[in-house]
């Protein structure tokens, strides 16, 4: 492998990346398709294979890999300064130090590994390998993992060269969250690279260490699982022996968090509960009354207000019992003076079943002379005597709050 020089940013090349995309993307939504995952895995491979082609143009361009370095650092210096957005009460997912580990794999280009006199070059490659880490807060882990980058072949003149590219990691990943589901990362680290390249002139090995930077994205879609999308660069890997070329390696990452139960955390109106008002039942006894007066010996009376008054709130009560008394004067014999009094009860009480009380609910008797409220040896008193009294009780109970009652 040789570091030519890199090429420049022209339209040929913009065509060669789209195509690359494109074919990488039909190659992930036939394997999401076929593990039944939804767009999220998508979503998440198209923003790091276009953040991978867009870094190899920058880096192509400067000629370094400072571009990528600052935008790396830009994501862990965003984490340090900011930290987490603050989430909603009601939400499920929380993050607290754990252990983690998961696997990946993706796509490999190992950028000038070819030389120019190359008859046919496979720079592209398929990889795949294995990470652990501890998360010790929401935007700070320490992560290792070991990869296989895949192997790479070139034929010079009808001879063949291949290497086969591993990679053990260690490195921080800062986090900055976009919503409590969703978040950028950056890592930053060093790769320890071992490379066995084979051709027909023998055999040649190669371990050499190298700054590692890597950009992705993260979907935290449980609280046990996550799965990350990321563009991988490492700058100039092998050595004189093997020689030289910049490895891009952009995968998917499915993780598994321990000890991250499922807590259901509790909405704020459950944490404070309006509590109902305390009550009291008040009871409030009613009683009501009324009178009829009658001429002598006779069983006609003339209703009075009082009397209408009292039809009127018959009608709000439904629960009462309605007492209904005659009375007469002293003049003429006791016992017509008893019957006389009944039929005076009664006919004030047809008059209230006439207009709506309740037959049922009427109690009619008759007290004769026997309890006079005047003299009855004047006019005017003998005119109070000749009489029927309507009495009602009935007790209303009613549920208030607790100051209401106090008030009251």
């Amino acid at each position: 492998m040789t570091k030519r020089d890199r090429r420049t940013f022209n339209p040929e090349f913009k065509l060669e990346w789209g195509q690359s995309i494109l074919y990488e993307g039909h190659i992930y939504k036939e394997i999401c398709e076929a593990m039944g995952i939804g767009r999220t895995v998508l979503v998440a491979y198209s923003i790091t294979t276009i953040l991978k082609q867009i870094f190899i143009e920058w880096i192509n361009m400067k000629k370094n890999t400072s571009v990528l370095l600052i935008f790396s650092m830009g994501v862990g210096g965003l984490s340090l300064a900011k930290g987490a957005p603050e989430l909603e009460a009601t939400h499920e997912l929380s993050l607290s130090p754990h252990f983690y580990v998961g696997g990946r794999f993706g796509w490999g280009y190992f950028l000038d590994a070819c030389e120019s006199d190359a008859n046919e070059c496979n720079e592209d490659t398929f990889g795949g390998g294995v990470y652990a880490g501890y998360q010790f807060n929401d935007w700070l882990a320490l992560e290792a993992g070991v990869t296989d980058y895949g192997e790479i072949d070139a034929t010079y003149n009808g001879s063949r060269v291949s290497a086969d590219a591993y990679g053990a990691e260690l490195s921080a990943k800062f986090s900055y969250h976009l919503s409590p589901d969703w978040a950028l990362f950056s890592r930053l680290g060093a790769s320890y690279q071992d490379i066995d390249k084979t051709s027909d002139w023998g055999q040649q090995n190669s371990q050499d260490w190298n700054t590692l930077v890597a950009l992705g994205i993260d979907y935290r879609f449980s609280q046990q699982w996550s799965l990350r999308g990321e563009y991988q660069f490492i700058d100039g890997i092998g050595d004189s022996d093997v020689l030289q070329s910049d490895l891009h390696f952009t995968s998917l990452g499915l993780t598994y968090h321990f000890g991250q139960k499922t807590h259901k955390l509790v909405p704020d109106s459950q944490l404070n509960p309006v509590l109902p008002p305390e009550t009291k039942t008040v009871i409030k006894y009613i009683s009501l009354d009324a009178y009829a007066w009658f001429a002598f010996d006779s069983l006609i009376f003339q209703p009075n207000e009082g009397l209408d008054s009292l039809v009127r709130a018959l009608g709000q009560y439904a629960v009462g019992g309605i007492s209904i008394t005659g009375h007469t004067d002293s003049s003429g014999a006791e016992a017509y003076n008893q019957a006389l009094s009944e039929l005076r009860a009664q006919a004030v009480a047809d008059y209230l079943i006439e207009n709506g009380v309740a037959s049922e609910r009427l109690t009619v008797i008759g007290m004769g002379e026997s309890q006079p409220v005047a003299d009855n040896h004047s006019k005017e008193g003998r005119a109070k005597n000749r009489r029927v009294e309507i009495d009602f009780n009935t007790k209303e109970e009613r549920v208030v709050e607790k100051t209401e009652a106090l008030q009251q």
